[in-house]
């Protein structure tokens, strides 16, 4: 106990006698401890943005892509393809599977007439591997593969096409063609 009192008494003494040493001494340890915490702070935010990004453009860690193509160009047996890929799914025991079909064009009825628009037809489960990000309303749900008008994701550009209908009214697509029907 007399050592530490013996210390607090020489602090007091150096104070008293050096105050503008001692001050220039703390603001210096405050500025780099400061400065050290900011650089920490700094690079665990760029990392963390990094793993985002990488995940929305590859995947989460481990993710394991399996692409389906034909050398002729014939269509792939989609319903084949879809049993394989369950059982190898459910042998393997993966926590999350999503399939996602690219390239696919869709008539649409929009205020202007009929355009074709690019889609992509996915799994619920897409956007927790992809960490996808939404301006606006919600991503899709297991249930709505049930719903009479299924769900739909649309881009901004589409979104503007169609008049930048508030979520909250419900706005439709309707489909003509091949996918004819109405979403929502």
């Amino acid at each position: 106990m007399t050592g530490f009192l013996g210390a607090l008494a020489d602090a007091w003494a150096e104070i008293r006698v050096h105050k503008l040493r001692v001050l220039l001494s703390l603001i210096g340890i405050a500025v780099s401890v400061g400065a050290l915490t900011a650089v920490v702070a700094i690079s665990e935010y760029q990392r963390q943005f990094q793993t985002e990004q990488s995940d929305r453009f590859g995947g989460r860690a481990a993710t394991v892509v399996v692409s389906v193509t034909r050398d002729d160009g014939s269509p792939v047996d989609t319903d084949g393809f879809d049993e394989r890929f369950s059982r190898v799914s459910e042998r393997f025991g993966f926590s999350h599977t999503a399939r996602i079909a690219q390239g696919v064009m869709l008539d649409v009825q929009l205020p202007d007439g009929i355009t074709q628009v690019a889609a992509r037809v996915m799994d619920p489960a897409f956007s927790q591997i992809h960490r996808e990000r939404l301006l606006d309303g919600r991503w899709f749900l297991d249930s709505d593969a049930e719903a009479l008008a299924p769900a739909v994701v649309i881009s901004e550009a589409l979104w503007d096409r169609l008049g930048r209908v508030p979520l909250t009214q419900h706005p439709t697509l309707t489909l003509s063609g091949a996918a004819g029907g109405r979403t929502r």
